[in-house]
């Protein structure tokens, strides 16, 4: 469609005498706009000699207006109530749900964002129709600035917004999409500086194994039993997910079958949002290629055969909480493990993905295994996630170290 300028509206809409007030102007103004917007929505009914459009209420109905004239339905629609984000969002949710088949636990972090940033706005009161490009990209900007956003937590933000406008155009509720192709400078994010604190040093690995072997030696099975398992994460590389609920049958000649991962429980409540209960396991893997085996060096092997086998889990812990979790260790266990050796260490604190880091970066960077092996072990699809988010991190730390050592 030709875009016309406000001028050539305002002529064509603006009797021969140029009589009317500035405001009867800026009115016609609106309603010519109005009527190129809808456009191609527009048809004329014969049999009835009316003009129809088809509109969506609040609630995302749609809705048929009619009039005589094409200025009258232009009046109807500028009166017509507005579609919000406010109205659009649980409706955007019931479609990625019911739909899509959108995880809970996506839509449980689509409601922490919401909640956060959205709920005490006055933008999810506005039209949607009204918002244009330039409106959510300094939005955008003013939250990024507000809330020392990190580009992952930005992400996270903006998630509800363009789901709701992707949703709203697909449908056809508004006839064009300001909230895509956006870039946000690099240099407008926080820096998160637990992003920065890279994988295990070999020099930290050594350190932190010697109060892990004390705990294996000790009484407390609770201890003996984390330490285990966190050595086996850094030794295999598998999420700590799916190490806590591993069963005896996942342990079979000499090999680790990854077939099941601990994953987020949620109920729906009746406003349709989606509330955290607890955790389940569920009988798959985290993705389609997470189904693997890993061959278990001698040292795990030998250590897991010091553990008591007269339960199902081989990482076995009742749960007395009122959440819902299988009686296995936990990740909240784990990572209160991992925070209490890291200090008895002397060393920066880490998350418990950080040993799936480390087997991932001494992977990466070992010339002598395939390429498809290595993403196998990973429960990758490819060597590129490898490559792009492993390779490099721990080498190249301990290469720079040698240098530097070296020019002294």
């Amino acid at each position: 469609m030709i875009q016309k300028k406000k001028s050539d509206i305002i002529n064509a809409a603006t009797p021969s005498d140029k009589s009317l007030t500035s405001d009867e102007l800026k009115e016609m103004l609106k309603e010519q706009i109005i009527l190129e917007e809808y456009d191609s929505k527009i048809w004329y009914q014969e049999s009835t000699g009316l003009y129809l459009v088809h509109v969506y209420d609040d609630e995302g109905k749609r809705k048929t207006i009619s009039a005589k004239t094409k200025i009258s339905l232009a009046k109807k629609l500028k009166n017509y109530k507005k579609v919000t984000l406010k109205s659009l969002y649980p409706l955007m949710k019931t479609y990625r749900r019911e739909v899509l088949k959108v995880k809970e636990v996506t839509i449980y972090n689509y409601d922490k964002a919401w909640d956060k940033y959205y709920i005490k706005d006055p933008i999810i009161n506005k039209d949607l129709n009204e918002f244009s490009h330039k409106f959510i990209r300094e939005w955008f900007f003013d939250n990024i600035s507000k809330y020392k956003l990190t580009k992952k937590a930005y992400t996270k933000m903006a998630t509800p917004l363009l789901l709701t406008f992707k949703y709203a155009f697909e449908e056809d509720i508004i006839l064009h999409n300001p909230a895509k192709d956006f870039h946000i400078p690099a240099n407008l994010f926080a820096i998160n500086l637990k992003e920065k604190i890279k994988t295990y040093t070999n020099e930290e690995v050594e350190k932190i194994k010697v109060y892990i072997y004390e705990d294996i030696a000790s009484d407390n099975l609770l201890f003996k039993k984390s330490a285990i398992c966190f050595l086996l994460c850094l030794y295999t590389g598998v999420r700590i997910g799916e190490a806590c609920p591993i069963t005896w049958g996942n342990i079979r000649d000499g090999y680790l079958y990854i077939e099941q991962h601990l994953s987020r429980k949620n109920e729906i409540l009746k406003d349709g949002r989606s509330h955290y209960i607890g955790f389940e396991i569920s009988p798959y893997a985290k993705t389609v290629k997470g189904v693997r085996k890993i061959p278990l060096n001698k040292e795990i092997s030998d250590l897991l055969d010091i553990l008591p086998k007269d339960e199902k889990f081989v990482f076995y812990k009742k749960h007395y909480s009122k959440t819902l979790h299988p009686d296995c260790l936990s990740e909240g266990n784990m990572r209160k493990y991992t925070d209490r050796i890291c200090k008895k260490a002397g060393i920066p604190t880490r998350g418990c993905h950080t040993t799936r880091k480390y087997f991932g970066t001494k992977l990466a960077n070992n010339k002598f295994i395939e390429d498809r092996l290595k993403a196998d072990i990973m429960g990758h699809t490819d060597i590129s996630t490898l490559n792009r988010f492993y390779s490099g991190r721990c080498e190249d730390d301990e290469k720079l170290k040698s240098f530097l050592n070296g020019l002294s």
